[in-house]
């Protein structure tokens, strides 16, 4: 007879966050039941290395045994319904190609319910359980941050409507995330790209699906194509007890990152950090305010696929 550790609530809530994450199934379902079976399966005793041999099946019984005694332990009480759980499986069907190997790992019967009706905060949302149904890749933070907010303005709100942001940490690693993510996600992946990295768009077109699409912005990064009365007034914002700054302190001969750091500079207002800066945007943005002309083609491209 197995012996069992319950886990705690805390750990329940973090593996259920874990469980719900934007990663393929096979790797983060794979994780959680592996460290759960490692720290709370007192016997049989298994080493490590022992249980990542497992077969999905076994990994799956274990974890739902352990799950389910927790929730017991905790709670004196075990659901029986698993609509959430077969809305979960469900929506990964839908983002990701799940073979019927990784079917074997998917949480059938486990009582993920009473714990959701027992805690104030339920990790991404699990009782409405959705997955992306378009995701965006791209170079660094700015976007990630600040994309999101202004698709609420272009109107085609990327929560709303389930589109994922996804940074990849530059253009060097955009062709391996890409390549990767069409072998699993299934649903149309759209790429952003600088105008350096435009060896690495013409490399990509050549590999795109066809229901993917990718951008090269035509003014430089990012920053370049955000309107400049955004950044002048959220610097103002910031810096009101300082000084102020007009349209014309901005030279629209150099690129918008260069200014920035010269206004930073000259004004004393420290170092100038992109995600810093995209973070304020995103707080003071409005849905009155204005995109740029190439914005609004970005967000229609995104909008058509």
């Amino acid at each position: 007879m197995d012996s069992l550790k319950p886990l705690s609530v805390d750990e329940m809530i973090l593996a259920l966050d874990r469980i719900s994450r934007f990663k393929y199934p096979e790797k983060k379902l794979k994780r959680v039941y592996i460290e759960t079976i490692c720290s709370h399966l007192i016997s049989p005793a298994f080493k490590k290395s022992d249980i990542e041999k497992f077969d999905n099946k076994s990994l799956t019984k274990y974890f739902t045994k352990i799950w389910n005694y927790s929730i017991e332990k905790n709670f004196g009480t075990l659901e029986n319904d698993f609509s959430l759980n077969k809305n979960y499986i469900e929506q990964e069907k839908k983002c990701y190609f799940i073979n019927r190997e990784i079917m074997d790992l998917m949480p059938e019967k486990v009582d993920f319910k009473t714990l959701i009706e027992n805690i104030k905060c339920v990790p991404n949302n699990f009782r409405n359980y959705k997955t992306p149904k378009k995701v965006v890749l791209t170079e660094g933070a700015t976007e990630e941050i600040i994309m999101p907010e202004f698709s609420k303005i272009h109107g085609s709100d990327w929560n709303k409507y389930g589109v994922k942001i996804v940074s990849t940490g530059g253009k060097s690693r955009i062709l391996n995330y890409y390549k990767i993510y069409k072998e699993q996600i299934r649903v149309p992946l759209f790429i952003l790209l600088d105008l350096d990295a435009e060896p690495v768009f013409t490399q990509l077109k050549k590999s795109l699906r066809k229901i993917d699409n990718a951008h090269l912005i035509s003014a430089g990064e990012i920053e370049d194509i955000i309107p400049v009365n955004l950044f002048k007034n959220d610097i103002n914002s910031e810096f009101k007890l300082q000084t102020k700054i007009s349209v014309n302190d901005f030279d629209k001969n150099i690129s918008m990152v260069e200014n920035l750091h010269n206004i930073y500079k000259n004004n004393g207002f420290g170092e100038f950090k992109k995600a810093k800066v995209a973070q304020l945007i995103k707080e003071t943005v409005t849905k009155n305010s204005t995109l740029g002309e190439e914005l609004n083609i970005i967000f229609d491209e995104i909008e058509a696929l």
